[in-house]
């Protein structure tokens, strides 16, 4: 995995979102945004509603019956995530503990 910059902190890179396709925005003048933020901006464009775990910093989604679930490349459980622990942002628990 790779690590890119945002607001002067590593974050992950996101498989969905990879940092070479940022870096070519960046060089042709397409973008001005850190790679975070990138991808933020790309997941509300696409309408994606999952969040990243703080633990792990992997996908997950809250379902209908508010159960927090990994979710992998193809937006399907990701069960050996879900085996390790239990996926939470500070988000959605409102803020920093």
């Amino acid at each position: 995995m790779t690590a890119a910059k945002r607001s002067g902190f590593a974050v992950q890179e996101d498989a969905r979102f990879p940092v070479s396709d940022w870096q070519l925005e960046v060089a042709n003048g397409e973008t001005r945004l850190g790679y975070g933020d990138w991808v933020e901006q790309w997941k509300k464009a696409r309408g994606e509603d999952w969040e990243d775990c703080h633990v792990c910093g992997e996908p997950f989604r809250i379902d209908v019956s508010g159960i927090a679930r990994h979710v992998d490349d193809e937006d399907e459980t990701d069960h050996d995530a879900d085996a390790d622990h239990v996926p939470y942002s500070l988000d959605s628990l409102g803020g920093t503990p």
